[in-house]
């Protein structure tokens, strides 16, 4: 992992019940075939009061390049 960054204050939810995780890795296998590998996952964990069931959703891109100001995740 490079960076890693939690956002629990997602519209006023609860931490214990909901989490978005921003995870920035080097994707060591990717690398061994040319493609990209400076990587940026999103997982998020969300808590249903109503059935009791949580869910876990997750995505992952090649990170933003390097030169862009913009990102959190810009090194």
């Amino acid at each position: 992992m490079v960076k890693l960054a939690f956002d629990t204050q997602v519209e006023g939810l609860n931490f214990t019940q909901n989490a978005t995780v921003y995870i920035r890795y080097k994707d060591s296998c990717a690398a061994r075939v040319g493609k990209d590998v400076d990587r940026i996952a999103i997982v998020r964990r969300s808590f249903d009061e109503l059935t009791g069931r949580f869910t876990v959703e997750g995505q992952s891109s090649p990170a933003p390049e390097k030169d862009t100001k913009d990102s959190e995740f810009a090194v």
